[in-house]
């Protein structure tokens, strides 16, 4: 029994061994190539580039906002706008309300 494996592992020793030759020449050959590729001078590129010429373009009119229908106006009541008073600012009736404590 123990000499059926044996044969079997001095097969596989040789095949395993040109394997790994071919492969180890494989990458040399992907080296040179990548070597040679390296090596090559690229093309001279401008520093700037020539802007493109663009025609002029009018920009289009937009519509005004929408507005609602009469029936929702009469619906929703209409609101005073009030003006939000700044902050840090205080009027002069809350600058009376405030004090200061020692």
């Amino acid at each position: 029994m123990a000499s059926h494996y044996h044969s079997k592992s001095l097969i596989l020793v040789p095949i395993f061994f040109l394997i790994t030759i071919w492969s180890m020449s494989s990458n040399n050959a992907i080296l040179v190539q990548a070597r040679n590729l390296l090596e090559e001078t690229s093309p001279e590129i401008p520093d700037e580039l020539p802007k493109p010429e663009l025609p002029p373009v009018e920009l289009p009119t937009l519509p005004g906002f929408p507005s609602l229908p009469e029936i929702f106006k009469s619906i929703f009541p209409t609101f005073p706008n009030k003006e939000i008073p700044e902050p840090n600012k205080l009027t002069s009736s809350q600058s009376t309300t405030s004090t200061t404590t020692p």
